[in-house]
């Protein structure tokens, strides 16, 4: 037994002598596919940014929108064309606008033809006609023979020659129905290329005339600042408007900016009226800075373009790593971190965005260590 006992012992003793040997070959192993690395574990460098009290270079990007922008949209109905197609046996005349040319109130941009209704109107004017010539006739008849009273003569062909005209005044009236006439003065910026092959096609756009009043504008941040003696290029992919930002841009009651287009303040706005406060509370750091394009002759406004250009460094600010702002529908806030690496939560007004920072107008002085989300 004492035998069987030692062999026993033997037996497991080289064993594990070998689970041994195999884990060092398996270490070994690892050893050769990761490098031998000293790592120094400090949670406030890994997960923190420093505060930074100096100067900064502010880029701005943003979307310029075209101020007052609407538009016009002409097409027609369906079963309401056909039905005048059949009553008129209309046929599209001519286009009578092209793109980016302004047309006023009242223009006919899209003209139709009525063989019925030409049939009409000439009918009506040949009968004035004829009705002027009888009117003409009495008057020689009265003018020859004053001794008889021709004034009930003279009335009726009056009368009749009236009646034509509210006949040939009703016949326009239903061209100005068929027709496409501009309703408000504007640019044209669409016209339906199967116009141009004389076909209309129903329910969709046939003509869009937009009305805008002929500036950018934007709002911005209180730290942002413009030169007003330089020009700016904004624009959407080939097509590019060279800008200036206008001085005399107001703010009404309604937070929207106002020009006067005589050049003239419409009230007082301070030293530089084209960046104007929009309102109280958590818009009261916001302005509206308004771009007029100075040459834009041949182009269409676009009703947004985007304006990217450094601007004014910004002096003696402080600014943060913008990866530890944390934004809530109650303001922002960034955890600060103290001596004993505990974190408390601090309100902030933020400002401009500057590359990979943000501007922090209050809250922080500069020097503290912040988390990073």
């Amino acid at each position: 037994m004492k035998n069987v006992q030692g062999r026993c012992v033997l037996i497991l003793g080289m064993s594990a002598v070998a689970v041994l040997l195999t884990g060092c070959r398996g270490m070994a192993a690892l050893d050769a596919l990761v490098p031998v690395r000293e790592l120094t574990y400090n949670r406030v460098e890994k997960n923190t940014a420093v505060v930074v009290k100096g100067d900064i270079t502010p880029v701005f990007d943003k979307t310029l929108e075209l101020s007052g922008y609407e538009e016009t949209r002409y097409r027609e109905n369906n079963e309401e064309f056909e039905a005048l197609e059949d009553a008129y046996k209309l046929t599209l005349k001519a286009v009578n606008c092209q793109v980016g040319k302004q047309v006023k109130k009242g223009e006919v941009l899209v003209s139709f033809s009525s063989a019925e209704l030409d049939r009409e109107i000439n009918e009506r004017k040949e009968e004035r006609r004829l009705k002027e010539l009888e009117l003409e006739h009495i008057e020689k008849l009265a003018e020859l023979d004053k001794a008889s009273d021709y004034s009930g003569q003279l009335a009726a062909a009056r009368q009749n020659i009236k009646v034509c005209d509210l006949y040939i005044q009703d016949i326009n009236s239903k061209y100005d129905e068929i027709n496409i006439v501009c309703e408000k003065d504007g640019v044209v910026r669409y016209i339906n290329p199967e116009l141009a092959m004389g076909r209309v096609v129903t329910g969709t756009d046939l003509i869009i005339v937009s009305q805008d009043d002929g500036y950018y504008k934007a709002a911005i941040e209180d730290t942002v600042s413009f030169d007003t003696t330089r020009t700016y290029i904004a624009g959407n992919g080939a097509v590019g408007y060279e800008l200036k930002v206008m001085d005399n841009a107001i703010v009404d009651n309604d937070e929207e900016a106002e020009i006067d287009k005589s050049g003239e303040p419409a009230s007082e706005a301070g030293d530089n009226a084209s960046e104007e406060m929009t309102g109280d509370g958590e818009n009261a750091d916001m302005r509206i800075v308004c771009f007029e394009p100075i040459d834009a002759e041949g182009k269409i406004l676009e009703n947004s373009i985007r304006l990217t250009t450094e601007l004014n460094t910004v002096k003696n600010v402080c600014y943060v790593d913008k990866e530890s702002i944390i934004s809530t529908d109650n303001g922002d806030y960034v955890y600060v971190v103290n001596e004993d690496e505990k974190r408390r939560a601090v309100r902030v007004k933020t400002g401009d965005v500057v590359g990979d920072y943000c501007i922090i107008l209050s809250g922080l002085y500069g020097g503290e260590i912040v988390v990073l989300q």
